[in-house]
């Protein structure tokens, strides 16, 4: 792969010149929240990147920051003449509150980018296996120039990489593939800033609109980004935007058809990212949309079908295309797909206690006043399809992995709810709102100082138990995973000999006998592919009988792989090229 300054030069144009032509393109008559759409037009940028692609696959036209950037700069050239032709723009305001909120934000991110990645250092730290796989498929992007399956978190992560490639060596793209994770989660904590920016209007509202972001993001967002499940993160976060967007469709608050279009886009994006939550979502707009019509005394008319069609076609047809045609093939089907366990973050209920009743409120008062119309229809409808799920778990015809998946969506919600029951209740009520999130914050910060094992250590008899943790059980997840120990910088030392090695001595691969969590960082930093090698059940007599067939000068080995505990001696009789605490390159004989 080549990335070039030129290259990352063409994009930042044509991205920034389509960016800016939109945010200043006249939305409404009304003067809009900045911030609120800065996040949107990122989110709703990045599909559209996304539905670029899929079409430059199918027509066979390589998928780079060049042609991307090129269409960009295309589109943007649309808006641009609007706004010169009418000479009027897009007016915006941008308050206290959200400078406040934007430094927060920063400094959360900053925090959590020391403790959790060393810093600037940008070191590999997930709790699964995951992100080394999105970054393969991001890597497979950049060199390929292709996409393939539930691409999105691909497009995102490959141009993001190609992008900025050109600072650092190939070698050391995983730290961009990091930063990339760490820029998601503070866009998952904007999402849900913007929804309800729109809302915010006295002091107290912006202390709670605040406050309940940050609440919001430490739990299941961040969840998500220790674990790698990027391409989760990202679903959400379109969802968030969805909510949103067709907010604004009902109350007609920017250009209708504009709207429209940004809810195809954020549509396909969803589609593209995680497609479980696709029937729910999906089905909730078209009802949305239908809610609309028949208020305006016109649900059976050529509006309803051309606007449906707008909003759906396309994402149906390319999202079928690539999903359902790269994933549920060679025997694999829904049934058997959604049956298979992983690795995930798994609590029935405790979570959900402090918020369920201030989110129930929410709910009966959106129904009241009719204040957002999807998140109305879609919160009944993702736990109806939980409920579903669950029930197939019981069963044995789900995983528990795919039930407690739709937890982040119903989280996103509940949250959400929340904060609408807080807004549209009165004076006293919206106390006692705040004491239930209060009494929260107060286990939260007791069972994040110790406290309770402190008073043990001064006097066992106090308490018998740390209970806190009980209350805000994702919290304590997540600080397990937190403050874990980052990937070994040993092993991506010998990774790093590899890539040089190979590029130096025009060597085709150097094969490596290490663990199967270590594989994908293996094949990924190396820039090598060994997708055919089944590192899980790898043994020292098929290991052996790969390297034979490739015939390879040179392999890569680890102490603690199991190839090498197997059969130690055979390489132990190897001429060490180079060696380290954790491994050693050497010459095969």
């Amino acid at each position: 792969m080549n990335c070039s300054i030129i290259a990352s030069l063409i994009f930042l144009i044509g991205a920034g010149s389509l960016f800016l032509s939109v945010f200043f393109w006249k939305k409404s008559k009304k003067q809009l929240f900045a911030l609120q759409w800065i996040i949107i037009l990122i989110i709703v940028l990045s599909c559209y990147h996304t539905l670029i692609s899929g079409i430059f696959q199918v027509l066979c036209i390589p998928i780079n920051v060049i042609s991307i950037g090129v269409v960009d700069l295309i589109s943007s050239i649309f808006f641009w003449y609007i706004i010169i032709k009418y000479k009027d723009i897009q007016h915006y305001k941008f308050e206290l509150v959200d400078l406040i909120f934007i430094v927060l934000l920063l400094l959360g991110l900053i925090y959590f980018t020391k403790i959790h990645y060393s810093g600037m250092s940008l070191r590999i730290n997930y709790a699964s296996i995951d992100a080394g796989v999105h970054f393969k498929n991001a890597l497979y992007t950049i060199n390929f120039q292709k996409v393939d399956g539930m691409f999105y978190d691909m497009v995102w992560n490959a141009l993001f990489i190609e992008f900025l490639g050109v600072f650092v060596s190939p070698s050391a793209f995983y730290k961009l593939y990091v930063l990339a994770d760490i820029l998601n989660l503070g866009l998952a904590a904007a999402m849900f800033y913007c929804v309800i920016r729109h809302k915010i209007s006295s002091s107290f509202e912006k202390i709670i609109g605040v406050l309940l972001s940050g609440i919001y993001v430490i739990t299941y967002p961040l969840n998500v980004t220790l674990f790698g499940f990027t391409y989760l993160g990202m679903s959400i976060t379109i969802i968030g935007i969805i909510i949103l967007l067709m907010e604004f469709y009902m109350k007609n608050e920017i250009s209708i058809k504009f709207c429209i279009l940004l809810l195809m886009l954020t549509c396909f994006g969803v589609f593209e990212t995680y497609v479980l939550f696709v029937p729910v979502l999906y089905f909730a707009v078209i009802l949305c949309v239908f809610f609309k019509q028949s208020k305006a005394k016109c649900l059976f008319s050529k509006g309803t079908i051309l606007t449906s069609c707008a909003i759906f076609l396309v994402p149906c047809i390319l999202g079928l295309y690539f999903v359902y045609g790269s994933i549920f093939t060679n025997g694999v089907t829904v049934a058997n797909a959604i049956n298979n366990e992983g690795g995930c973050y798994r609590e029935l209920f405790s979570n959900f206690i402090f918020f369920i009743s201030v989110a129930i409120l929410g709910y009966l008062m959106i129904i009241r006043k009719k204040e957002n119309v999807l998140l109305e229809i879609l919160t009944p409808l993702l736990v109806v399809f939980s409920i579903i799920i669950f029930i197939m778990v019981l069963k044995g015809k789900a995983s528990t992995y795919y039930y407690y998946k739709m937890y982040y969506p119903i989280w996103l919600v509940i949250m959400l709810l929340n904060y609408e029951g807080f807004l549209y209740t009165k004076n006293e009520t919206k106390i006692l709102s705040c004491s239930v999130w209060g009494m929260w914050i107060l286990l939260f910060a007791i069972f994040a100082n110790n406290i309770e094992t402190r008073l043990q250590n001064k006097n066992p008899n106090i308490l018998s138990e740390v209970r806190s943790q009980h209350y805000v059980d994702i919290v304590k997840f997540n600080n397990t995973y937190l403050f874990l120990p980052a990937y070994d910088e040993q092993r991506i030392d010998l990774y790093q000999w590899v890539y040089n090695f190979i590029d130096l001595a025009d060597e085709t691969c150097i094969p490596g006998a290490v663990r199967y969590e270590d594989n994908f960082w293996f094949q990924d930093i190396t820039m090598q592919d060994f997708s055919d090698w089944d590192f899980y059940n790898m043994n020292f007599k098929s290991f052996n009988e790969k390297i034979r067939k490739i015939n390879s000068k040179y392999i890569l080995v680890f102490y603690d792989s199991p190839v090498y505990l197997e059969n130690s001696n055979y390489f132990d009789s190897f001429e060490k090229k180079y060696v380290n605490n954790i491994g050693f390159i050497a010459e095969i004989k």
